[in-house]
C-alpha cells in the first residue's frame, strides 16, 4: 500500500472530494486495485464507482459481473455495468471494436456520475 499512497502523492493527485472510476474486469488486478482504493479514499461510497462491460466473448464471462456485483455489495460502492451485445460483434477486428465499445461505455459513466479520475 506503501507505493500506492506515494504514487497519489508523488504526482499530486487530490483526492479529497474527487470522484473515482475504475474500469474492472473481475480479474485479480481490478480486485485487488479496487480494494486498494476503498482502503485509501477517505469516503469511498461516495467517492468510487466501479464500471465492468461484459463483452460477451466467453460463455462464462457473467461469473466475473456476479463477482463484482457480491464484491462491491459487501464494499457499498456503486457498480455501473453494461453488456456488449452479441449482435453487435463485428466478424473481424473484435479486440480493436471491443476496446472502442469499453472506452464510449467509460466515457458514458465518467460523464453521468461527473467522475474527475479514471
Amino acid at each position: 500500500m506503501t507505493k500506492f499512497t506515494t504514487f497519489f502523492t508523488e504526482n499530486n493527485i487530490e483526492i479529497k472530494n474527487k470522484k473515482f472510476l475504475l474500469a474492472a474486469s473481475g480479474g485479480p488486478d481490478s480486485v485487488a486495485l479496487l480494494k486498494m482504493l476503498v482502503n485509501f479514499l477517505p469516503n469511498p461510497s461516495e467517492q468510487l464507482i466501479v464500471a465492468h462491460l461484459d463483452h460477451c466473448l466467453r460463455d462464462d464471462s457473467f461469473l466475473e459481473s456476479q463477482l463484482l456485483q457480491r464484491l462491491t455489495s459487501a464494499l457499498k460502492v456503486k457498480l455501473v455495468e453494461k453488456k456488449w451485445p452479441v449482435e453487435l460483434h463485428p466478424q473481424a477486428g473484435v479486440e480493436a471494436k471491443a476496446r472502442e465499445y469499453r472506452y464510449a461505455f467509460l466515457a458514458e459513466v465518467g460523464r453521468k456520475y461527473k467522475t474527475d479520475y479514471l
